[in-house]
C-alpha cells in the first residue's frame, strides 16, 4: 500500500513557499522512523496537500508496526513547535484493491436522479420528519424517475439515494452473482415519451445491506425537530485541522461497522452534501468488494472503475476490526464477455486509431480558427469539463447534420451561456470536451487533467495525441476562444452548445 504523510503548520492554510525550515526536524525524524518503509519526499506540488511537503512510502496491508510507528509520531507531533498539524493518507495498489473487503468505486456519471439543476426528480416514497423532509431511502419510490443521462453510452449510473441505476445487460451480471443482496426495480425516464427497450432499459439496484457511518466527518446545523444533520462534508477542511490542536488526521475511510451480514455491496449509512432551502442536494456513498468491481470489469462493464488515471482506489476500513483486505480473490462464475465482443472492440478501436492517424495535423483547441474538431462515429456528442467529469444532466447532444463517420467541428460561436436554459455543463477548469459518446467511457478511463496541459497553462497537443491514439477517437477540446471569434464560452460558468452548428469538415 503506498502512504503519504504531509505536514504544515498551524494555522492550516494553502502554502505558496518553497523552504519549510520549521519541519527539517520533524522530517528528519520521519525518515529515521520510517527508515523500513523507505520514505522519499515528493517534488514539486502535491495535489491535494494544499501545497506543503509530502513524504511517500509503501507498506504490506495490514502492517501492525506501521500503526505503532504512526501513533508515535503523531505524537511527536503534536509536541513540536512552532505548532504543527498534518494528515496521513493510505491507497492501495491496484492488485490490493481486488481484495478490498469495500470500496468505494468511480462511477463516471453523476446521480440520474436529479435534474440539470440538480433537484431531484422523485418525491420520497416516506419522509422519517415532517420538518427537514429527510427520506427513507429503503423505500424507493415508484414509478422510479431518472435523467435523458441514462442514455450515454455506460451502463452504471450514480443515484442520490443510495442506489444505483444499470443498464439490462449489468442487471442480469448482479443477479447472476449477487441476487440476494439486492432490490430491484425498472426506471422511467422523467418527462419523456422516450421508451427505453432491449439493452437500453434501465434498472435501480438498491443495497439491502447498509453499514456504519464513517468517523471523520464535517458535520453542519440540524434539523430543529428531529436533529438530523442538515450538512455533512466527508474528510479534513481547515476548520478540522485548526481545531484539533497539532497532531496528523488520518485519512483512510474509517466507518462504525461493516454491517451484520458478509456482503458484496452496501450503502453507507451517512450522507455527503446540504439540505439547502428545502432541496436535498446529496448522495449516499454505494461501496462494493473489490472483487465485486473486478467481476464487473472483466466483464467490460463501463461507467464504473476501482480507479482511473486520476483518482487512486478508496478502501474502507471498519472501527470494529473487521479485516480491511480477503486473503483470496473471489470470483462470481464466468465472465459473460464472449470472444465476439472482444473482437468487436478491438475492430472499433483499431478503426478509431487508424482515423486518429490521419487526422495528426489537425489542430487542438480553437486558436487557430474558432473552430473544435472532433471525429464522430455516430450522431451523439458529450460535452463535459475535463478537470471535475461533470457533463451535461440531460445527456448526449444529439448532431442533425450527421451522415457518416468522418470529421466534423463545432464554431466556438455555437457555445453559449446557460443560464435560464434547459440543459447546460457546469465548467470550473475554464475548458470543454466533446467526445463521441461511444468512446465516453474510454476517456474517462484515461484522460488525466493534471497532465493535459503544459507549465504555461495552454493545452498540451502532445498529450492530447498520446491519448487520442489510446482510446480510438479524436476528441475535442475548448479552452476560453478568443474575443475575435464571438463566443460566449468565458470560462468558468454554465454553458450549453447549439448542436445544429456541428458540421461535417469540408473535404
Amino acid at each position: 500500500m503506498k502512504v503519504r504523510i504531509t505536514l504544515g503548520k498551524l494555522p492550516w492554510k494553502y502554502q505558496t513557499e518553497t523552504r519549510f525550515p520549521y519541519l527539517d526536524k520533524l522530517h528528519k525524524r520521519l525518515v529515521e522512523m520510517f527508515a523500513a518503509y523507505q520514505p522519499k519526499l515528493l517534488k514539486g506540488i502535491v495535489s491535494g496537500c494544499h501545497g506543503y511537503p509530502t513524504h511517500e512510502m509503501s507498506m504490506p496491508a495490514g502492517d501492525t508496526e506501521f500503526e505503532k510507528l504512526i501513533k508515535q509520531f503523531d505524537k511527536e507531533v503534536k509536541s513540536a513547535k512552532p505548532k504543527v498539524g498534518g494528515f496521513f493518507e493510505v491507497k492501495p495498489t491496484e492488485e490490493e484493491a481486488k481484495h478490498a473487503r469495500f470500496l468505494e468505486p468511480v462511477l463516471f456519471a453523476w446521480s440520474v436522479d436529479e435534474d440539470a439543476n440538480g433537484r431531484p426528480l422523485n418525491s420520497p416514497k416516506r419522509v422519517l420528519c415532517g420538518a427537514c423532509k429527510f427520506p427513507d431511502i429503503t423505500c424507493v419510490p415508484e414509478p422510479f424517475l431518472v435523467s435523458k443521462a441514462v442514455t450515454k453510452k455506460l451502463e452504471v449510473f450514480r443515484v442520490s439515494t443510495g442506489m444505483l441505476v444499470v443498464k439490462s445487460r449489468v442487471l442480469k451480471l448482479l443477479q447472476d452473482a449477487i441476487g440476494d443482496q439486492v432490490e430491484t426495480g425498472e426506471a422511467v425516464i422523467a418527462k419523456s415519451n422516450e421508451k427505453l427497450t432491449g439493452d437500453e432499459r434501465v434498472f435501480w439496484v438498491r443495497p439491502k445491506q447498509m453499514i456504519g457511518d464513517r468517523l471523520l466527518k464535517v458535520i453542519g446545523d440540524q434539523c430543529p425537530k428531529c436533529k438530523r444533520l442538515l450538512s455533512r462534508g466527508v474528510g479534513m477542511n481547515d476548520k478540522h485541522v485548526n481545531n484539533r490542536g497539532g497532531g496528523l488526521v488520518d485519512m483512510r475511510d474509517w466507518v462504525e461497522h461493516f454491517g451484520t451480514t458478509k456482503s458484496d455491496i452496501a450503502v453507507v449509512a451517512g450522507y455527503n452534501g446540504r439540505i439547502e432551502d428545502g432541496v436535498p442536494r446529496w448522495y449516499w456513498p454505494i461501496l462494493m468488494s473489490g472483487a465485486l468491481v473486478a467481476y464487473l470489469k472483466a466483464n467490460k462493464v463501463t461507467g464504473i472503475a476501482a480507479s482511473t488515471s486520476q483518482i487512486e482506489p478508496e478502501v474502507y476500513f471498519s472501527k470494529d476490526g473487521e479485516p480491511t483486505f480477503e486473503p483470496n480473490v473471489r470470483t462470481f462464475g464466468t465472465v459473460a464477455a464472449s470472444a465476439e465482443v472482444e473482437r468487436e472492440d478491438a475492430v472499433r478501436i483499431e478503426a478509431g486509431r487508424n482515423a486518429v492517424a490521419a487526422l495528426k495535423d489537425v489542430p487542438w483547441d480553437c486558436d487557430k480558427d474558432g473552430y473544435v474538431y472532433l471525429h464522430l462515429t455516430t450522431p451523439e456528442v458529450m460535452v463535459l469539463d475535463p478537470m471535475t467529469w461533470e457533463e451535461d444532466s440531460d445527456g448526449p447532444y444529439r448532431v442533425p447534420k450527421f451522415k457518416k463517420p468522418g470529421l466534423y467541428r463545432l464554431p466556438v460561436k455555437a457555445i453559449k451561456d446557460a443560464e435560464g436554459k434547459k440543459r447546460g455543463v457546469a465548467v470550473d477548469s475554464a475548458t470543454l470536451l466533446f467526445i463521441d459518446n461511444s468512446f465516453f467511457s474510454e476517456l474517462q478511463d484515461h484522460y488525466d487533467w493534471d497532465k493535459a496541459t503544459k507549465s504555461d497553462g495552454n493545452i498540451d497537443p502532445k498529450y492530447h495525441n498520446e491519448i487520442a491514439a489510446k482510446i480510438g477517437s479524436r476528441f475535442g477540446v475548448c479552452s476560453a476562444p478568443s474575443a475575435k471569434f464571438k463566443s460566449e464560452f468565458a470560462g468558468d460558468g454554465l454553458y450549453t452548445i447549439d448542436a445544429k452548428k456541428i458540421e461535417a469538415c469540408p473535404v
